[in-house]
């Protein structure tokens, strides 16, 4: 039997949508495969081509165009513009919703991507609340081995992390990490970076040389699957220079910085918070060997671009302000420092309050400057206020806390106020072997104030 008139065209225009279907297939793939080697910028120019075509083909609310437009936001998120990806992400859940169905896969993506952007922006305890149930969902819906599902679980793992709750992002980091090991294979990027995230966790943990080894055994395999200039790779090579600082290893955090900073600036821009960040570190690296004259050309070059960037308020505009004015003060160019040390000290103060990180260094590089000028009693006052606010904010063996004891010590001592300086003097010295060891400068410095004292409290 012949087939009829109607048949035929019935068959000519299914295979006309399969030719389309695989038309739009490789199109969608092609966009993708941008996103993922890193070039964002075509990936988005490409994304909206497809959005308009796939509107035009198949209409604003056919599944195309909806995977389409949330793929499309989902690089604009890679763009670092986490606030207009929102926009179009909150827009775009409710279509998809009610055109899809509330478990279809777009669905949930759409909505673990828009808790991201959210996420992003600073609102880590809503991100964590909103993705335990959706987890629970992408489990049931696609499987707890799923790349959604997967992603999702990276996703609270990195919004415990931002709100500080250490133990459960290492735990759900950690489980993650045997999933994806199991599913994906140990060199697959998303493994690597379910790796990268468990070592992030190690280092806000304080377990310095623990997280050391694991990134550097990290680093060479994501620049091999990954790219010298992925951000995953960058972020790895950072984390290094973080633990280094943190075990006093300055030269190899100053030799390792100062090669990641051109990679950062070409590949993540001059402006980038990262560049930015690394930056600013290369001088407090520089600061902590003493050489103050490059730490001073470091953060003039910086300064502007920080108050352009980030604003004349901004905690990192005035960390970079207090960073300089230490460095001259350290090169005793004491000429018309201390008036506006106070102003970004009642700044700090006002904007973030009088016990953050950067108010208690500015407050340190003060009673520092009141030392050199030789107003020890001033100077005595401001680290006795300090030191405890350190301990509160910092923990009683960390660095500035330990560094505050050391110079209180010597404070004392230039008033012969000998039995309290040895005191201060034993504890720094106490901590920085606990923490430092016994070869590293800060902890021989602080024994030979020890040793210095004794023998003088000997004499008296």
């Amino acid at each position: 039997m012949k087939p009829t008139l109607p048949c035929l065209l019935l068959l000519a225009t299914l295979s006309t949508w399969a030719l389309a279907a695989e038309a739009d297939a490789r199109t969608y793939a092609a966009v993708l495969a941008l996103r993922e080697a890193g070039r964002h910028a075509e990936a988005e120019q490409a994304a909206l081509a497809l959005v308009q075509a796939a509107a035009r083909a198949h209409g604003a609310e056919a599944r195309e165009t909806l995977r389409a437009r949330l793929l499309q936001a989902e690089i604009i998120r890679k763009l670092a513009r986490d606030a207009e990806a929102e926009t179009l992400l909150q827009k775009l859940l409710p279509e998809v919703r009610r055109v899809l169905g509330a478990e279809d896969r777009e669905t949930l993506r759409c909505e673990s991507a828009l808790i991201a952007a959210r996420g992003s922006q600073g609102q880590f305890a809503q991100a964590a609340e909103k993705l335990l149930p959706l987890i629970a969902t992408e489990t049931r819906v696609l499987g707890a081995e799923d790349a959604e599902t997967l992603l999702s679980r990276r996703r609270l793992g990195a919004a415990l992390l931002s709100l500080g709750k250490l133990p459960e992002a290492e735990k759900e980091n950690r489980a993650v990490l045997e999933l994806c090991t199991r599913v994906h294979g140990a060199a697959h990027r998303e493994t690597l970076e379910t790796r990268l995230a468990v070592a992030e966790v190690l280092l806000r943990q304080g377990r310095d040389a623990e997280c050391q080894a694991m990134l550097q055994t990290l680093l060479p395999e994501l620049t091999r699957v990954c790219g010298a200039g992925d951000r995953y790779t960058l972020r790895c090579g950072t984390g290094i220079v973080h633990t280094m600082i943190s075990q006093d290893h300055m030269a190899e955090a100053e030799a390792l910085t100062r090669s990641l900073l051109p990679e950062l600036t070409r590949h993540l821009g001059p402006e980038n918070d990262q560049t930015l960040w690394l930056r600013s570190t290369l001088t407090v690296i520089l600061a902590r060997q003493a050489k103050w004259a490059e730490a001073e050309a470091g953060l003039r070059e910086l300064l502007p671009v920080m108050t352009r960037v980030r604003g004349a308020e901004h905690a990192d505009t005035l960390r970079c302000q207090n960073d300089l004015i230490g460095a001259q003060i350290a090169q005793e160019k004491y000429t018309a420092v201390e008036e506006p040390l106070r102003q970004i000290i009642a700044l700090q103060t006002r904007v973030s309050g009088a016990e953050t990180e950067a108010t208690l260094a500015s407050r340190i590089s003060l009673a520092v400057l009141l030392s050199r000028l030789e107003r020890h009693e001033d100077a005595e006052k401001e680290y006795l206020q300090v030191l405890p606010a350190c301990e509160r904010t910092f923990g009683a063996q960390a660095a500035n806390t330990l560094m505050t004891c050391h110079n209180l010590a010597q404070c004392l001592m230039q008033q012969d106020k000998i039995p309290e300086a040895l005191s201060y003097a034993r504890r720094a010295h106490a901590g920085y072997l606990k923490t430092l060891g016994k070869d590293a400068p800060a902890t021989e410095a602080a024994g030979n104030l020890v040793k210095h004292l004794a023998a003088l409290g000997t004499k008296a």
